[in-house]
C-alpha cells in the first residue's frame, strides 16, 4: 500500500467568469459564458482540496501563443470599436467582454503550475473559460484566447 498522500489543488473561482460589463446585457450564443460559469459553479460545489487563491495575470501575457495584431483587435472590439474585428466563429461573440475571466483564468494556471514545481501540489484542476480552439490569430468554436497554451508555453 503507498502511504504518500496526494495533495490536491483547485481553482473555481467567480472571477475566471467575470466580463467588462453587467453580463445580463451581454449576448452570447450558445453554450457560452453563462452555461460555462453554471457548471463552474456546480463542480466547485463538490470540490475538496487546497483552493488556490484568485490570481490574475496581465492579457498581455497571451501574446505568448497569440499574434499582437489579434490581441491588439480584441481590445479594440472590447473598446467598442468594431473598425477592424478579429476574426472569430460565430460562438466567440462578445467573447471580447470576458477579458477579465481570461485574465483570471491564466492567472489560475500559473498558479497551480507554480504550486506543482515547488512540489506543493502533486496536481491540479483549474476552471478556465474554453481556450483550447482558439488559434495564434483567430478564435474559434466558444474559445477566443487559448490559456491552456500560454500555460504550457
Amino acid at each position: 500500500m503507498n502511504n504518500c498522500k496526494s495533495t490536491f489543488g483547485y481553482y473555481f473561482h467567480p472571477e475566471t467568469c467575470f466580463t467588462s460589463m453587467p453580463r445580463g446585457k451581454i449576448e452570447f450564443i450558445g453554450q457560452s459564458l453563462p452555461y460555462f460559469d453554471s457548471v463552474r459553479n456546480e463542480v466547485r460545489k463538490k470540490l475538496t482540496g487546497k483552493e488556490l487563491p484568485v490570481e490574475k495575470v496581465s492579457f498581455n501575457e497571451f501574446g505568448f501563443v497569440h499574434e499582437q495584431e489579434y490581441l491588439n483587435q480584441i481590445i479594440k472590439l472590447a473598446k467598442g470599436d468594431l473598425t477592424d474585428p478579429p476574426e472569430v466563429s460565430i460562438e466567440c461573440t462578445n467573447l471580447h467582454l470576458a477579458i477579465p475571466g481570461y485574465e483570471y483564468s491564466l492567472g489560475g494556471l500559473y498558479s497551480a503550475l507554480n504550486l506543482m514545481r515547488k512540489g506543493v501540489l502533486d496536481r491540479a484542476y483549474c476552471f478556465c473559460l474554453p481556450s483550447h480552439h482558439a488559434f495564434p490569430k483567430k478564435g474559434h468554436g466558444y474559445c477566443l484566447l487559448n490559456s491552456e497554451a500560454v500555460a504550457a508555453r
